[in-house]
């Protein structure tokens, strides 16, 4: 949280470090300071089009935090245009899609992120989740 505070105070137009600051608040259980954080993230990410692709994957972040699904996605989408193999993008799409329940879509991310970098935590952690949930759905 002082690492965010520290960038922020340096440049406040700086919506990584508001996103960071968020999802540490989350961390918390501080959920409506989060939700503060996470909009400002937002403003401070809404021109990210002509920024590099991190910034925009950020901006997906925060508003998959909000809870902003479907424009995560939209984002997600826009900043995979850019670059197809950012893994972090995709997992965070597949995430959204997943929270959504848009199955085929979310493992279709986690694949691809699977495929692009076969360590990824996220789709490691997407691979156990459909495992135990196709265990479960047997009745195993």
């Amino acid at each position: 949280m002082q690492d965010a505070s520290a960038a922020i105070e340096l440049d406040p137009e700086y919506g990584n470090a508001y996103c960071n600051r968020a999802w540490a608040c989350l961390f918390l259980e501080r959920v409506p300071e989060a939700m503060k954080w996470f909009a400002k993230a937002i403003e401070c990410l809404s021109t990210a089009e002509h920024k590099p692709v991190n910034l925009i994957f950020n901006r997906v972040r925060a508003k998959r935090g909000m809870g902003l699904l479907t424009s995560a996605i939209e984002d997600a989408t826009l900043a995979l245009s850019m670059n197809r193999m950012h893994v972090l993008t995709c997992c965070e799409r597949g995430l959204a899609y997943y929270e959504l329940g848009q199955m085929a879509q979310a493992e279709a991310d986690f694949t691809r992120a699977r495929t692009y970098n076969p360590a990824s935590t996220c789709s490691r952690s997407a691979a156990s989740t459909r495992v135990r949930k196709l265990t479960n759905e047997s009745g195993g």
